[in-house]
């Protein structure tokens, strides 16, 4: 099927942990409503918002009750000109941005065990995680093919851990660097090791993650 309509609102990209994918939550409209569109990789940034677009083909699913689209490898996102009806559809909101993604917020006692933290390089060119090990004077992208100086590239920080969710099954969940450093006091200057045995000894730790993708927007522990 295809969809014609508004990109009215567009979240923050994440990263699939099973497969490294970008997706990115949108608000599509059009004179019927408002539907949830997830952009998968490059078709996030062939949209702008405010801007009108046929999206096709796009799969229909449903997620926590309430069905949505989402872009397939072959869809295709054509420009198209803005009706007067469209035209007088409202941006969304920040919140209402917000309430589109699927996230969920819980507070636990502790982390129930710490599958991995690992740092690695970033490419410069098509910032994906660098798969060659550290420690050598150049890199080469598996990704995007590019090679570089390994001086020249971020280091970048994952920790891969283990929660208890209220109905007392294990949740694997993913944090990234920018969530780890306002979790771990001083977590730019300590080895992985260090930063694996300071999240283990957190204790009633509040966890905002994604449900789609697992990945924590923020985690804070109690004053």
């Amino acid at each position: 099927m295809s969809i014609r309509g508004k990109i009215v609102g567009v979240a923050e990209p994440t990263v699939t942990k099973s497969r490294g994918l970008k997706v990115a939550n949108a608000l599509f409209a059009d004179e019927m409503g408002k539907i949830e569109l997830d952009l998968w990789e490059g078709h996030i940034s062939a949209v702008e918002v405010g801007r009108v677009y046929t999206i096709s083909p796009v799969q229909v699913r449903q997620w926590l009750g309430k069905k949505k689209v989402s872009t397939v490898v072959s869809s295709v996102i054509s420009v198209e000109e803005m009706s007067q009806c469209l035209s007088a559809i409202l941006l969304a909101t920040e919140e209402e941005i917000r309430e589109g993604s699927a996230s969920s917020t819980l507070t636990i006692r502790s982390f129930l065990c710490v599958e991995k933290v690992e740092s690695y390089l970033q490419c410069r060119k098509c910032s994906r995680k660098i798969l060659q090990v550290m420690g050598t004077l150049v890199v080469r992208c598996d990704r995007c093919g590019y090679s570089m100086r390994t001086v020249d590239c971020p280091v970048h920080r994952y920790a891969s851990v283990v929660m208890e969710v209220p109905d007392g099954s294990p949740v694997h969940i993913t944090m990234f660097s920018d969530v780890l450093e306002e979790l771990v006091p001083d977590c730019k200057n300590l080895s992985d090791g260090e930063v694996e045995e300071m999240l283990l000894l957190m204790e009633n730790v509040t966890i905002t993650y994604d449900s789609d993708t697992c990945i924590v927007l923020k985690a804070v522990t109690a004053k």
